[in-house]
Formats: structure tokens, sequence, C-alpha cells
């Protein structure tokens, strides 16, 4: 363990990290801070009185710079110009007209007075910082248990295709929207990601389709194209996915399967018998690599009563596949969680302490540097030859440094976030699965950075790398990382769960760190006492659980 910093830990913060790290442990930090019950109303709140407003919750939308566009009054004052409803022949038809055409103008004239909500924006957009562009085309999929039982992530069972084709049209029709905008048009892009619920279930056509409205605006000749989906659906010739993904004008393509485990007894927990088993997966990882496509596969380990053994031996298969990168994620599973296996008491009380958990890990983890792996992220490992190479991923990397990257998120639930380092400002949205209005507006999610937020954006978003550099922040900032985050550090430190002294440039989470981390992230965050006045304290299963939409609710969206 580094020395510390010099300042001696706060009491109540190591109280606070020892009942987190009491609790489970998700080791992912994929969404970045803040989570969602920090994130307010995209939009400006409604006025309790403001009920012509409320109607018309469309005209009022934020930008992905933060300027809201009102546009209520200038609609209202256009809709007063259309001529009454024509006479009728007989009087009582023409008297309701006539009544609803002078309820129509009151509205109007109220809407029309209204005073005017627009704001200017948040952030200056730079164009010279590196973009990611995440795609989520819908929610679906496909295992015979609902969400594979264990997923918390958004997820929805598949319905016709007719219904999943109006939400791939819908989120086009959100990309060639935002793209209007001059600031973006020409855009270099560093990657493209098709993630969301199984993507690789969008029909070939509408893929290319979204790819092709995406490179109207953007500059994609530069970009990492990723596809995530089933494993055995990429081997399907008829669907066609990597025939699409090798013919694109892009400079590398890969291909990111959810495999989670060998075991069958789990897979079949899981509903996932269908989705390819290890001789599929070894077949297509060598078809991958003769139309040099990369491959990268997902496995869970810590299932419910899952022995090391079985954890150790999914990760010998996983190598022998052939993988380009190969991910390991803890189970997320306890009583209240909202997933199906949460409801089940047999497999909760299977779950091991969380003691037990990170040796696991530890275990897996040097099994995967042994075989000639990596670290690149907190869950991500890359052959050695790929991660030193052209061939190394970008889409992770990127996303986990904010002193650099701006990401725009399209899709159900989809994330975006632009900052603004000259002004020490920034924005985040959150699409929601409801997308009847334009982005970002209706029931969107909306939060502003100040110079405080930034930072502990900056530390918690990039210990997703498991480390980043004190000079980077230094140049981001102007301050010291260690000064501005001391007693954290202290507390970290004497944890084991972070290295970071003043002789060395590179902050870094220790492998039992790696394994605490949103302990970790939630440790720095807890010390900058940072509230939102507009936070609505939603929680994320909140947003999980709204219902799917059918096709009839994307009719007119365009």
């Amino acid at each position: 363990m580094s020395s510390g910093p010099g300042t001696e830990a706060s009491p109540t913060l190591t109280t606070a990290l020892q009942a987190r790290m009491q609790r489970p442990q998700r080791h992912r930090l994929l969404q970045g801070y803040p989570a969602v019950p920090l994130m307010g109303p995209a939009v400006p709140p409604w006025t309790p009185n403001d009920d012509a407003g409320r109607s018309e919750r469309g005209e009022l939308r934020r930008l992905f710079d933060g300027t809201v566009v009102d546009t209520r009054a200038s609609l209202a004052a256009l809709a007063l110009t259309r001529p009454p409803s024509p006479e009728a022949p007989h009087p009582e038809i023409q008297a309701r007209w006539a009544a609803l055409d002078r309820k129509r103008l009151a509205r109007l004239e109220d809407q029309a007075a209204l005073p005017s909500l627009a704001q200017p924006p948040v952030v200056a957009v730079d164009p010279t910082r590196s973009l990611i562009v995440g795609v989520l085309p819908h929610t679906q999929c496909t295992p015979r248990v609902e969400g594979c039982g264990f997923c918390t992530f958004p997820h929805d069972a598949p319905t016709d295709k007719q219904t999943r084709g109006f939400i791939v049209n819908t989120v086009r029709g959100d990309i060639a929207h935002v793209l209007q905008a001059e600031s973006l048009k020409g855009r270099a892009v560093d990657a493209v990601y098709f993630g969301g619920g199984t993507a690789n279930l969008t029909a070939v056509s509408e893929l290319r389709s979204l790819f092709g409205t995406l490179a109207a605006s953007l500059d994609l000749r530069g970009a990492e194209v990723s596809l995530e989906g089933i494993p055995a659906l990429f081997t399907s010739w008829f669907h066609a996915p990597l025939k699409m993904l090798a013919e694109l004008p892009v400079r590398r393509k890969r291909i990111s399967m959810g495999v989670q485990t060998f075991d069958r007894h789990f897979i079949e927990m899981m509903g996932r018998q269908s989705f390819g088993d290890q001789s599929l997966i070894q077949r297509l990882v060598r078809k991958c690599r003769s139309m040099d496509i990369g491959t990268s596969g997902d496995f869970l380990f810590n299932l419910p009563g899952q022995t090391l053994e079985g954890m150790s031996d999914d990760v010998d298969r996983a190598v022998a596949c052939g993988f380009d990168q190969i991910c390991l994620y803890n189970l997320v599973l306890y009583k209240g969680l909202g997933t199906l296996w949460s409801e089940m008491p047999l497999l909760v009380d299977a779950m091991p302490s969380n003691d037990a958990a990170c040796a696991h890990w530890l275990s897996l983890r040097t099994r995967l540097l042994s075989a000639g792996y990596v670290q690149t992220t907190l869950t991500n490992f890359e052959r050695s030859d790929v991660a030193s190479g052209e061939r190394a991923f970008v889409y992770e990397r990127a996303s986990f440094s904010p002193e650099r990257t701006d990401g725009l998120g399209f899709g159900p639930l989809s994330i975006s976030t632009f900052i603004d380092s000259r002004a020490q400002k920034g924005l985040k949205l959150l699409r929601r699965k409801n997308m009847s209005y334009r982005p970002w507006s209706g029931d969107d999610l909306f939060y502003v950075y100040g110079p405080a937020e930034l930072r502990v954006l900056f530390v918690t978003r990039s210990l997703a790398k498991a480390s980043f550099s004190r000079a980077a922040y230094t140049s981001m900032f102007q301050s010291e990382v260690l000064d501005d985050f001391s007693a954290s550090f202290s507390a970290l430190q004497m944890a084991d769960l972070i290295n970071g002294a003043r002789n060395d440039d590179v902050v870094s989470l220790t492998p039992r760190g790696m394994f605490y981390s949103d302990s970790v992230v939630a440790t720095f965050a807890t010390e900058q006492k940072i509230a939102s006045e507009r936070a609505l304290g939603m929680h994320t299963t909140a947003l999980l659980a709204e219902p799917l939409q059918t096709a009839v609710d994307y009719y007119g969206m365009g």
C-alpha cells in the first residue's frame, strides 16, 4: 500500500466505507456519476397553474449542449391563425363546434401569453474533444425466462418484429433530429457501440439504416464499430450481421457476446440453451478473425452456489475460445434488487460473502493475466497482442476518459455526456423508455456539473479504468487530486483499496479495490457533500420497470 497524502482519515468516511463494503458490490462503474436518483427533469418544472403548457410538453425540450428551447408561445400563435370549424348543416352540431373553437382559442391564447422558459446553453461544445456514440436500437431480449433472471440492464420480453421496427425507427428519427446541429456536423467519432438488450435482434437492414443516419452527419471513417448480442444470432448467414459489419467503411469492427457461463446447469437457469455452446463460439471467433472482426465475450462469476473451480473452468474455456477480449462481471444479487432471481431466497442465500467473492475475483484476475491477457478496465481483459497494437479496443477506454471524451447516446435509456473544460461545466442527459417526445423532453432526465461535480466525475469515471493520471487531473482542474480528496484517499488507503502517493503520477485501485470499486467511488462522492436541488430521487429500477411500448405508441413519431 502506498503512503497516503498526509491527511488523517475522517472517522465518518471510514465508518461509511466499512458499511458500504459489507453491502453487495457491483464491480462495474458503467453508468458514471451521478446515478439516477441525483438527476432531475430534463426540462424546467411546470408551475401548478400551467395547465396550458402541461398539455404541450413536447414543445419544451433540452438540447445536447443544455439549451432549453420553448416553442409553446410561437406554436400557439401560429395555431391561432387556423380558421374556425366550418359551419355544420345541423344547428346543434354547429353550436358544439363553436363551443370547441372557443375553448381551443382560449387555451391557445393562454399558452401564447406564457412566460418563456427558454434557457441558454450550459456548455460550449468543443469539437476537438473525442466523441463516442452509443446506440440502443431497442430493449428486447430473448431468453426463455424473464431477463435471464439476473439482468439489471434495460431489457424486455421480445414482441413482434413490427413493434421492434417501430422502436428502431423512432431511434433513427432521434439521431436525425439531434445531428441537425451545426456543432456536430462532420465531427469525427472514435467509436460507435450498438448495444442495449440484444442489439443483434435488430434486422440487418435496420442496423445499416441506423449506421447510415449517423454517417450522414458524423465522420465515422476512423471509428471502431461494435455490435452486441447473442452468439447464435451472429452465426446466421440469413441474418448476416457479420457480413454487414465487414462491409462498413470504418477503421475497426468487433462483436460483443453475452456468454455468461459454459456451465449447463446455470445456462438452463438463465434460459440460454439456444444462445450457443463453446463449440459454436469457437467457430464464431475463428470466423470473425478471418473477416478481421474483433471478438469480446462477457462472463459472470460468483453465480449462486458456484465454486471457484466452476468459475475457473469458465475462464479457461473462454481463453481456449480465443477471444480478443474477455470481460468478467461479479453477479449483483440480493433481496429487494428487483430481478427474478432476487425474489428466490434459495438463490440469494447461496451467494458468497464479500470476502469470499473478492477472493474469487483475485484468483480469476490472476488466471487471466497468466494466460496472456492485459487488464484494460475494471472488468475487461484483452489479449496482450491486441492491447498493444492497432486492434486495441477503443470504446470502453474512451468512455472512461472524461478529460478528453464526450458521449452521445441514442435510444431508450441511453446516456449523453458533454463537458466544457474551459468553463468547468458539464451536463448529463438520460433518455427514458417513453420516447414519445423529442430528446430531451417529456420525462427525460438531466444533470448539470459544476467544478466540484466535475472533479467527482473525473475521479469516479476514470477509476473504471482502474487507474488515472494525477497530471491529467491537474491539467483539467489546476489543483491536486490528493489535496481535493485527501480524506477519501486516507480512508481508502487504510482499507488497502487504492494506491496514490506524492511521488507517483498514477492513482490506481489495488486488485482488492477493484472488487470494491463502487464503495471506492461512493467514498469520493460522499466527501464532496454535493446536493442537487432538482434531484428526483428516482431509483434506477424504476426506469427499468417502465413498460415496453407497443407499435401503436410510435405511430407518427418519425
